[in-house]
Formats: C-alpha cells, sequence, structure tokens
C-alpha cells in the first residue's frame, strides 16, 4: 500500500510539473523581427564630388594621424592622393557589388 500510495504521488508530481511548463511555454510570446513588416531599400551607393581644393583634406588627415609634421610636402601629398583614390574605389567596389 505504501508503495503504491509513493508511485501515485511521484507520478502526480511529474504530471503536474509536465503540465506547468508546458503552460509556461505556451504563455511566452513569439520573437519576432520587429522590422519585418519594413520594406528593405537597396544599398544605394553614393560618392563625394571631385575634390577641388585639397587642403580641408589634408587638415583632416592631419588632425587623425594619417600625416605627421615629420612628412615632407611629396609624402603629405601622397598620402592625400593615396585617400581619394582608396574612396573612388570603394565606390566602385560598391556599385560593382550592388549591380
Amino acid at each position: 500500500m505504501k508503495v503504491s500510495l509513493l508511485v501515485f504521488v511521484f507520478l502526480s508530481f511529474v504530471f503536474v510539473s509536465a503540465c506547468n511548463s508546458r503552460s509556461q511555454e505556451i504563455e511566452q510570446p513569439a520573437v519576432t523581427d520587429p522590422h519585418s513588416d519594413v520594406p528593405r531599400k537597396d544599398i544605394l551607393c553614393s560618392s563625394t564630388p571631385p575634390i577641388k581644393d585639397t587642403a580641408k583634406l589634408e587638415a583632416n588627415l592631419k588632425q587623425r594621424g594619417l600625416i605627421t609634421e615629420q612628412m615632407t610636402e611629396i609624402e603629405a601629398e601622397a598620402v592625400v592622393i593615396e585617400y581619394i583614390r582608396k574612396r573612388q574605389q570603394a565606390f566602385q567596389d560598391c556599385k560593382k557589388g550592388s549591380q
């Protein structure tokens, strides 16, 4: 009698805990992307207009540490030209990737 009572209590505990865990699963809302209904735009590649005066760009590169005071004028100009070339190349790569 004691054994059957213990088995009954154990099985009751298992069933109750199983039902409880199932109800917790149901109550949790499904996680969805809040932006799934927003239409996606294609990535637009944009480029800056051609640089006519590189003085501002050179000052910006000095501020960022790409041009140092120890560099000659020719080395500094080479850094500016390389920076412009990299920006143009990034624009070309973007256009190729979006087609």
